[in-house]
């Protein structure tokens, strides 16, 4: 039986940009790294929160990532 991971949604908001949505379901910590293809460095928004985010978060168990992501200019 495999284990659990995240399961993640990606969409494009009114201003064309990416939102992703990402959710632990395992019983572990997950690490993440969130690029752009092409595009190493990026903006993480938390549209939780309002806030800017690390692109590289850890999430707990059932811990939610929901963030707008943008090519830094």
């Amino acid at each position: 039986m495999g284990t659990k991971g995240c399961i993640w949604r990606v969409v494009k908001n009114k201003k064309g940009n990416n939102v992703l949505s990402v959710v632990n379901v395992g019983k572990s910590e997950a690490s993440l790294k969130i690029t752009l293809k092409g595009n190493q460095n990026i903006v993480c928004k938390d549209l939780l929160k309002g806030i800017r985010t690390t692109s590289n978060p850890v999430l707990k168990p059932y811990e939610v990532y929901f963030v707008e992501v943008t090519s830094k200019k």
